[in-house]
């Protein structure tokens, strides 16, 4: 039998194939991380202190149930009925008060207005925050941690308050939860980024600190396409704000009651140029245990007396050095140009960070309590793997004992993808429909080039599952006979000589995956 497909071909062919892919989606990956490289910015790392008093008044001014904190949907107004607590208000008693040295009274002013704002009147209640915190805010990290006094166990909850959600979510359909106030899991491309923490049930004598970093790193896409070249490989592979000091402070105490717990945090966390991971990480300086009985404290849990003087030096040396602590116009500037002032964590920050590296982290309360949230906004491009749902039968001609037959065989794999959003996707969404996107690609297989796909679909995520149903064309070169025709006799030599090629192209559906789920699919690992 005579073939004009050889198998002598096959391994030289997919050698090629892996050229072919490496240029064409290599060209795109050095475009990419050329555009990183200049793009890169500063990596801010500092330590929080959690010291400042909470009292019972600021717990009123914002509704906030001491024994089980939760926050309102919607990040503004309180919710009695249901102990729901004020977010803005939670912001504004704590960071923006100290940074603007607001009184009592004014606080207590700005939160009833929060606490009962009608949806018209929430964006103004929002500017009265700006104004005093004079830099724009457009989330906030918050973490609420209640402590045990008989355990001595904290049990905490983050939330993401989305101040300004901006015009374009990334998303054409989003099944997430749609309220101003969520569980944190990321940031969609803001660089206004505040952050408080409030724990209840403990005095400030623990040296309670969160580590923060926030480093520059690759966007999902990009991490995508590095992911892609090592997928094609293993495939073919197969074979198949300005601090206030003590004295500052006391002239404006919290508003009247015993204090409850302790707070910290930042007006603006200073970030690298986008996107970033921003890792916070808390914990405690010293051993918890009964609080010594202070009669102005009305929690269960502290720390030793000797080691909370020592600590509160400490602490209040953090905050005069602290490298996160910009004046607000520093941090407007810094915004306006799209530069960093370089930070250098100060000497105590560098202490605490390695009395808690040194000690065990199995044994520290807040150890597992630490988050890495990413941001960073929509994207206009992806890569992904789809496979294809439809067949699409190859006529094959061979001579066999000297007359000519024809074959039909469905060459089905897997293909690689770029991926064009218009308008640019949130490719972070857990539960959302992606905007209408366009692919284009080539087959894992032997002649690429010779069997091209051009369509266009939706992706739809599902958790961390994503999946996209694609309708196109797949544009294939085949070989057709000129003049013989099926069951005409005919050696090797004349039926080489009779084929010539031809472009044909077919409706195709595929069903595209994200470069993880596609390893899975392919039974990579």
């Amino acid at each position: 039998m005579l073939s004009t497909h050889m198998p002598s071909r096959t391994v030289p062919a997919k050698a090629v194939s892996v050229v072919i892919f490496t240029f064409l989606f290599g060209s795109i990956f050095s475009f990419a991380q050329k555009q990183l490289k200049a793009a890169a910015g500063s990596t801010p790392h500092a330590t929080i202190t959690v010291d400042r008093p909470f009292s019972e008044g600021m717990a009123r001014n914002a509704r906030l149930d001491i024994a089980q904190p939760r926050l309102s949907d919607d990040g503004m107004r309180a919710d009695a009925t249901n102990n729901l607590a004020s977010s803005e208000c939670l912001l504004f008693e704590t960071l923006v008060a100290e940074g603007d040295n607001l009184t009592a009274d004014q606080t207590k002013t700005f939160c009833d207005a929060a606490a009962t704002a009608s949806t018209g009147e929430m964006d103004k209640v929002k500017l009265g925050l700006e104004e005093h915190a004079k830099t724009q805010i457009d989330d906030a990290l918050i973490h609420l941690v209640v402590w045990d006094g008989g355990k001595h166990t904290p049990q905490g909850q983050w939330y993401h308050y989305k101040r300004h959600a901006g015009k374009w979510s990334g998303s054409l359909f989003s099944f997430e939860d749609k309220s101003a106030v969520r569980a944190l899991d990321y940031v969609l491309g803001h660089r206004n980024v505040a952050f408080l923490a409030i724990h209840l049930g403990i005095d400030d004598s623990c040296g309670i600190t969160y580590d923060v970093e926030a480093k520059h790193t690759s966007g999902i896409n990009r991490k995508d396409l590095a992911d892609l070249f090592q997928l094609v490989k293993d495939y073919y592979g197969k074979g198949t704000s300005t601090a206030k000091n003590a004295a500052e402070r006391s002239k404006n105490p919290p508003p009247p009651g015993l204090y409850v717990g302790v707070w910290g945090g930042e007006t603006l966390l200073r970030l690298p140029k986008l996107p970033v991971s921003i890792s916070i990480k808390p914990s405690t300086a010293k051993t918890v245990g009964d609080a010594s009985g202070r009669t102005d404290w009305s929690v269960k849990t502290g720390c030793k007396a000797e080691q909370a003087t020592k600590t509160g030096k400490q602490n209040e040396a953090g905050r005069s050095s602290n490298p996160m602590r910009q004046s607000h116009a520093q941090l407007r500037a810094a915004v306006a140009r799209g530069n960093e002032i370089n930070p250098v964590v100060p000497v105590a920050a560098q202490g605490a960070t390695k009395a808690s590296d040194s000690s065990d982290k199995s044994k520290d309360p807040l150890g597992e309590m630490g988050v890495d949230i990413p941001n960073e906004g929509p994207h206009w491009w992806d890569v992904s793997v789809a496979l294809p749902v439809t067949s699409y039968n190859k006529l094959k001609f061979d001579s066999q004992s000297n007359f000519v037959t024809v074959k039909n065989t469905n060459d089905i794999k897997p293909y690689g993808l770029i991926d064009l959003y218009i308008p640019p996707a949130n490719l972070q969404a857990k539960k959302a429909l992606s905007p209408p996107r366009i692919s284009a690609g080539l087959p894992m297989a032997s002649k690429p080039l010779q069997q091209p796909f051009v369509g266009g679909g939706f992706t739809l995520a599902i958790g961390s599952f994503r999946f996209a149903p694609l309708v196109g064309i797949r544009i294939q070169k085949e070989q057709r006979t000129t003049t013989l025709t099926a069951g005409a006799p005919a050696n090797g030599a004349q039926l080489t000589n009779d084929l010539h090629s031809e472009w044909h192209a077919k409706l195709q559906v595929m069903i595209g995956f994200s470069i993880q789920d596609a390893r899975k699919a392919l039974g990579l690992k």
